[in-house]
């Protein structure tokens, strides 16, 4: 049996968060496609050292680099944004291992249960399109809310994912990045001065910006305020942070619509430099 036809008879099987109903995902099942073909190439920005860094992490003997923690203690670094900890990467390893959890399995499902999971997004408005397998691309797309917002073209997020080495009969993808395809960001002032005295600060750009909407930048899933946005007029986003920021701190900027509903998505850990674009 192939992997298609194993996700289609396995459908009625998955779980995902209690807020996605399982009558959603059955309309999911039937309305699901892939999106057509892109024109050009597209530029996931995604640091090679760090993609073949996250992956020898859980190669084999699970080790990588550490970090240091308050109190002295030390603590692996963990390379991917969703699942956001080890502890339930490991928990999903095992249900994909017993074939229940079969999404998992395929990296344009992993990439919809993170836009469902992660953005937001109602799964039936998801359309998602593979691209490049090192690492695995996913362009996900939400026409709905596009619409919505008045966008005149797709506004896309780039979902780098790798696979996740296993002893079970099935493979599972994680997620180590996103990135919006229509937002360029890069860190504001000299590289030393990032993340000293607890503050980041980042400045940016987007291509197309539906009337009202915002940026947002979230640390470690503690968000900032949002600061309105102008058609290719910079803008600047800093957060302030006593303890201080780490290689595994997670960095995130959302596109927002008026209703504050996320468009499109920039997000990785410091260590894997894809919210920088550098």
């Amino acid at each position: 049996m192939d992997l298609k036809t194993m996700l289609d008879s396995k459908a009625e099987e998955m779980r995902l968060d209690p807020r996605v109903p399982q009558s959603v995902l059955r309309r999911a099942r039937r309305r699901r496609a892939a999106t057509a073909a892109l024109a050009g190439a597209v530029t996931v920005g995604l640091a090679v050292g760090a993609f073949v860094g996250a992956r020898a992490l859980l190669e084999q003997t699970g080790s990588g680099p550490t970090e240091l923690r308050p109190g002295g203690t030390t603590e692996e670094f963990y390379p991917f944004i969703y699942p956001p900890t080890r502890e339930e990467l490991e928990v999903t390893r095992e249900q994909v291992a017993q074939g229940s959890m079969p999404m998992w399995t395929d990296p344009e499902g992993a990439a919809i249960l993170f836009a469902v999971n992660v953005m937001g997004w109602q799964l039936e408005d998801v359309e998602a399109s593979v691209r490049g397998d090192e690492p695995v691309t996913v362009v996900i797309t939400n026409r709905t809310l596009n619409e919505a917002a008045g966008a005149t073209a797709d506004l896309r997020t780039l979902v780098s994912l790798a696979r996740v080495p296993g002893d079970g009969e099935f493979p599972m993808y994680a997620v180590l990045a996103a990135q919006s395809e229509n937002m360029e960001l890069e860190p504001a002032g000299p590289d030393e001065e990032f993340g000293a005295g607890g503050r980041i600060a980042f400045r940016g750009r987007v291509s197309f910006v539906p009337e009202g909407a915002s940026v947002l930048l979230t640390v470690d899933r503690q968000p900032g305020t949002p600061v309105a946005v102008t058609a290719d007029q910079p803008f600047e986003l800093t957060a302030h942070l006593p303890a201080g920021v780490g290689p595994s701190t997670v960095l995130s900027v959302a596109l927002l619509d008026r209703a504050g509903r996320t468009l499109a998505l920039t997000s990785s850990r410091i260590a894997t430099p894809i919210a920088g674009g550098t």
